[in-house]
This record gives C-alpha cells, sequence and structure tokens, in this order.
C-alpha cells in the first residue's frame, strides 16, 4: 500500500486534477471526488508513521503482553492516539482543497452552475484597469477562507498536541 502511495505522491497534484477533470467533465462532485482522490497519500503516510511509532510504545507492548488481540489493540489505543493527528491534518488539508478547486475554477474548469472565487477572480481579471475591487475584493476573501483554516488547523494542533505546553 505504501508504494502506491509513492507512486500517487510522483504525480503534480494539480496536473493530475486538471487532466481527469478534463476528461471527465466540470462537475462539481467530480471535483470533490478527484481532489479527495489524489489527496489522500499524505494523510496515509501520517497515520502510517504515527502508527509504527505507537506500535512501540510501552502501553502498546503491554496490551500484547496481556494476550490483547490485533483489533482490540488498533480500536483501543492506535485510532484514538492517533486522532488527533488526522482532525488537525484534515483541516489544514482544507485551504489546499479551496486553492485547487478556485485555481480549476480561475482556469475555467471549474462547475459552470456553482459560484466559486476563482470564477469570481477570472471575471473581475477582465476589469482590473478600469474596476480593480472587483477582482481584488474576492481575491482578499480567498485568502482571509484560507488563512482563518489555517488558524483554525494551528489551533487544534495547539489543543490536541499531548507534547504541547498549556
Amino acid at each position: 500500500l505504501m508504494r502506491l502511495v509513492d507512486i500517487m505522491m510522483t504525480f503534480p497534484f494539480f496536473l493530475l486534477l486538471v487532466f481527469i477533470v478534463y476528461i471527465y467533465g466540470a462537475n462539481l462532485w467530480i471535483i470533490i471526488f478527484v481532489i479527495g482522490f489524489t489527496g489522500w497519500p499524505g494523510p496515509a503516510r501520517l497515520v502510517r508513521s504515527e502508527a509504527l511509532s505507537l506500535r512501540t510504545r510501552d502501553f502498546i507492548l503491554a496490551s500484547k503482553a496481556l494476550g490483547a488481540s490485533h483489533l482490540r489493540i488498533v480500536f483501543r489505543h492506535l485510532i484514538p492516539n492517533t486522532m488527533s493527528s488526522i482532525i488537525v491534518l484534515s483541516t489544514l488539508s482544507i485551504p489546499g482543497a479551496i486553492l485547487a478547486e478556485s485555481g480549476l475554477s480561475f482556469i475555467g474548469l471549474g462547475d459552470p452552475t456553482k459560484a466559486s472565487w476563482g470564477r469570481v477572480l477570472n471575471a473581475g481579471q477582465a476589469s482590473l484597469e478600469t474596476a480593480w475591487w472587483v477582482a481584488v475584493e474576492p481575491g482578499i476573501m480567498l485568502f482571509f477562507s484560507v488563512l482563518a483554516f489555517n488558524f483554525l488547523g494551528d489551533g487544534l494542533r495547539d489543543a490536541f498536541d499531548p507534547r504541547s505546553e498549556a
């Protein structure tokens, strides 16, 4: 499975996204599926590395010594101890998905029936000299929405990280 992750990570994310959306069409559900399909290798590597580091901890070794099954160790120890990292990573990957969809919409490959920051930026690009605020205001709002999710992810990381100081 990790070799598949390595192969998926060799492809440039945005180019693969553009290629798949170009082939299958600019439907919002296809775009969501493709962003999700191409965005799983990073979290998979993080969860695997966390599970490998937890595997050698004393409480896992004690559970094995007491005769706990592999499923019990996974569901009672590994998943709860990796859940904080998964939550933080998911909030930190939302800005990437927002920017990917905005980029697709900006170049004209987004869903034409849905409103998007990228479509608004593309429409405002033609009137930069006469009405610059048409393109600048959506760009600022896109920046603030991405920044807000980054701050949320940083806050969750600080709240869930057991190694941080209170």
